[in-house]
């Protein structure tokens, strides 16, 4: 028997959508998310040390449902982070996320420059 693995399919309103890798999703999961794409996120166990005899259907189920409620908890705080993973140092390290606005072009975060008080 080979190894099991896990997934857990979001709706179309899940916020882990607007998350391009996932490698930038904030979850805990065995051996951390080894598959990201299309609504799907997804785990193995198929890591070193890792034997079908311990990692079990039932195990698996339990950590797929482990899974499914931390992706239902992701926040657009969450979102951002993952964004600004991407961002240069220069920039990241100057600003403050102070909230979200959304608008005709969708959902933006209002920030401002550290120690200079300017905001957009």
């Amino acid at each position: 028997m080979g190894h099991r693995c896990g997934y857990v399919k979001v709706d179309k309103n899940n916020l882990t959508n607007y998350i391009d890798s996932y490698n930038d999703v904030p979850v805990e999961v065995h051996g951390g998310l080894t598959y990201g794409g299309n609504g799907e996120w997804g785990f193995d166990c198929a890591h070193y040390g890792d034997t079908s005899d311990y990692w079990t259907l039932e195990k698996v189920k339990k950590e797929v449902e482990n899974l499914s409620n931390q992706l239902s908890k992701i926040t657009w705080e969450d979102v951002i982070k993952a964004k600004l993973k991407y961002m240069p140092d220069w920039f990241t390290t100057r600003i403050k996320i102070k909230g979200l606005v959304e608008d005709e072009w969708g959902i933006l975060f209002e920030w401002e420059e550290k120690g200079l008080g300017a905001k957009w």
